[in-house]
């Protein structure tokens, strides 16, 4: 079985392995037209050069813009929560403002009333058959 697969690998290897030398004894050979692999390479690596150096570009220009965007969106943030804690500051001011007189004219209500209920006296229902004393 092992036998097997080693000659299915050394019939596959041994085309690759002519392949690559005839490849590396082409270096000045013609590949296609009046081009040569030697040109053909540097051609290649001028063209992978040339897409690093944009790729770098636009990756340097967005990284400036999400931090462009970044600073803005800070500054805005920080208005806002300027902008909420002096809302919350009016809000108390007024509310410290209006609680009191509120405050104290339902203190004085409820003292009127107790007031009145102590010389007035409560009426109190008499009391029916089968009703019990709520106290």
């Amino acid at each position: 079985m092992i036998g097997r697969y080693l000659v299915d690998f050394v019939s596959v290897a041994t085309p690759m392995l002519s392949c690559y030398h005839q490849l590396t004894n082409m270096r000045s050979t013609e590949v296609s037209g009046n081009v040569t692999l030697t040109e053909f390479a540097e051609l290649v690596g001028a063209i992978k050069d040339i897409a690093l150096i944009v790729v770098s570009l636009l990756l340097t220009f967005l990284l400036l813009g999400i931090l462009f965007l970044y600073r803005k969106l800070s500054r805005l943030l920080d208005s806002a929560k300027r902008t909420v804690e002096s809302a919350e500051q009016i809000a108390d001011v007024i509310s410290g403002k209006l609680a009191r007189p509120v405050g104290a004219g339902s203190g004085i209500a409820f003292g009127l009333g107790k007031a009145v209920a102590f010389f007035g006296g409560f009426r109190h229902k008499k009391k029916g058959k089968g009703e019990k004393d709520n106290g």
